[in-house]
């Protein structure tokens, strides 16, 4: 539900509002729609979940992402036949932008937000977000699309360098301290991209998007193996055998313990 939703909202935007084929819309979209659920899946579970239970979802959350990527497969075979005429759109303007974008995707978030008791807000984060982008303000007289669309993944990797340094403090929960950066680094990279129709087409408004969703794969992958791996073979192999000799260890004992319960019966009887 969350995929289909933010890549068919987005892609509707940018047809009905720009030159954009709906090809390049899901070629664009797919990617970062997947990583951007199997991140809020992150940290929902993350919130209340047991190791074991974790590490049985870890399936279910990565799934998330391969449906992304199917809706980028589809858009990215469909490319060589789209049409190079162009067509008559409509200039939006930011209210088509609030109701067709914004609204669906802020709807489904507050839905898995009271659904799963989720808190997707992170003082810690949204501190580096809005300071990067006051920087940024400060630093530059205008800010482009790309501008924007780069301080989101740098936020990102600087929210999860931070997380990784206070990994040990009592004071900062460091697990939602990273999901929460890249989720808001994800959502910032693909409303600049589907934000794209409501400013002027020049190159400092133009997002490399294959570079760009290349880099956002390699961010997550880091963050979602350095923080919850999955079990490696050799690690279950290593468990199996703990948890035999475990298993043998405490048979013995209960034969042990029926052996001196059946010498008490006897000493009892005499």
């Amino acid at each position: 539900m969350l995929v289909v939703i933010f890549v068919s909202s987005g892609t509707l935007f940018l047809v009905r509002y720009s030159d954009t084929h709906w090809s390049e819309a899901l070629w664009c979209l797919g990617i970062p729609a997947g990583l951007i659920g199997t991140t809020i899946g992150l940290t929902s579970m993350s919130d209340y979940s047991e190791p074991k239970t974790l590490n049985a979802a870890w399936p279910y959350l990565i799934i998330v992402t391969l449906y992304g990527a199917f809706f980028s497969t589809i858009g990215y075979f469909s490319l060589a036949g789209k049409a190079d005429t162009k067509s008559v759109h409509k200039k939006p303007n930011l209210f088509h932008f609030i109701f067709l974008v914004l609204l669906p995707i802020g709807a489904v978030i507050v839905y898995i937000a009271f659904h799963n008791s989720t808190s997707f807000i992170s003082v810690q984060a949204l501190a580096i977000f809005s300071t990067m982008f006051a920087l940024a303000t400060l630093l530059k007289k205008k800010i482009s699309l790309r501008d924007i669309a780069e301080i989101g993944l740098f936020g990102s990797i600087l929210c999860l360098v931070l997380a990784l340094i206070v990994w040990y403090s009592t004071e900062i929960n460091s697990t939602n301290f990273a999901l929460t950066g890249l989720l808001y680094g994800l959502l910032i990279y693909m409303l600049s991209y589907i934000a794209s129709p409501l400013f002027s087409k020049t190159p400092e408004n133009t997002l490399d998007v294959g570079r760009g969703n290349w880099h956002w794969i390699e961010v997550t992958s880091f963050m979602l193996f350095m923080l919850f791996a999955p079990e490696t073979i050799r690690e279950g192999l290593v468990n199996e055998s703990e948890y035999e000799i475990q298993n043998k260890e405490r048979m013995e004992l209960v034969e042990r313990i029926k052996i001196l319960e059946n010498k008490l019966e006897v000493l009892e009887k005499d």
